[in-house]
């Protein structure tokens, strides 16, 4: 094992030991929170309430951020195929040498990045990238929901953090892309 995987799983280990009631809230059910199907909606009302101008636009961009980040997400899954912690530790739990919690169902499927902390970064950058500082208390959300995909025992520490960069960085250049896409449209628009 190289020594940076060595550090990934001991932080793993170390975060996902500290199984109490009042944890398993605190850091427990906040990872679904981090599924799109439950924010995208959420989060449409929201802009519906607090920002309805230019709401259609600004919820495309924020809902096609996720849906980018997620593919990319799901490239860099197949192409890394790291395990789950669990299918990681399976000798070693066995065997008694480990103790992992699992919060909720064992899942099996690969592991780097965490898709849940892809798409709630990707969401934090593109409501960041939209309405400024005013919205940075959106990353502390963003990374509550990916300490707690450690705490459940679905990810590695740095499944996480590869998440967060890939949500970051897919919107950051998507972002980059926005305005060349909205400039032809509005001179087709124009012309027709």
């Amino acid at each position: 094992m190289n020594s940076s995987f060595y550090w990934d799983t001991r932080l793993f280990l170390n975060l996902n030991r500290h199984a109490s009631t009042w944890v398993d809230y605190l850091l427990g059910w906040p990872t679904f929170l981090g599924e799109a199907y439950f924010f995208l909606p959420i989060v449409f009302l929201l802009l519906l309430i607090w920002a309805p101008k230019n709401i259609l636009l600004h919820f495309t961009k924020i809902a096609l951020c996720v849906i980018i980040a997620g593919i990319v997400n799901s490239l860099l899954k197949d192409f890394v195929d790291r395990p789950r912690p669990w299918s990681f530790f399976y000798q070693a739990i066995d065997q008694g040498l480990v103790n992992v919690t699992y919060l909720f169902a064992m899942d099996t499927a690969e592991s780097f990045p965490s898709g849940h902390t892809t798409a709630v970064f990707a969401l934090a950058a593109a409501l960041h990238q939209i309405y400024g500082k005013k919205v940075l208390w959106v990353y502390l959300f963003a990374a509550w929901i990916g300490i707690s995909r450690v705490f459940c025992g679905a990810h590695f520490p740095s499944d996480v953090l590869a998440g967060a960069v890939a949500g970051v960085v897919s919107t950051k250049i998507l972002f980059w892309i926005f305005p060349m896409i909205e400039g032809k449209l509005l001179s087709k628009l124009s012309r027709s």
